[in-house]
């Protein structure tokens, strides 16, 4: 999917990253997924099958395609305050050039300042 110009929306960076997410689990195999996001507005679309011409909407579509690929799939709403460390690799995808994948475990914030990427 080709992004418009100019700045994305934080709903659209949002869905692209649980677009990655669930790409990433397909490769792999996953069959039961588990989304969450503090980003309220992409759960509620997902959630409740909203249509629509936005070019997030056009995100969401493409995320629903690979719901196909699992058994089992759960889109959860969290507060801000309980993801700190999504938040913060967030904040450290500013500096980040590609794509980075944690197997196994999630960096601890301590981490980031003396991550190597």
């Amino acid at each position: 999917m080709v992004r418009r110009r100019g700045m994305a929306e934080a709903d659209e960076v949002e869905a692209e990253a649980i677009l990655e997410g669930v790409k990433e689990a397909a490769m792999r195999g996953v069959r039961r997924v588990v989304v969450e996001s503090d980003c309220k507005s992409v759960i509620d679309i997902l959630k409740d099958g909203t249509k629509g011409r936005s070019f997030l909407h056009l995100l969401v579509d493409e995320i629903r395609q690979f719901c196909g690929n699992f058994d089992f799939i759960v889109w959860r709403y969290v507060n801000r305050k309980n993801t700190r460390v999504a938040h913060d690799l967030a904040h450290l995808s500013n500096h980040v050039i590609g794509r980075k994948v944690w197997e196994g475990r999630l960096p601890c914030r301590s981490e980031f300042s003396y991550m190597q990427i």
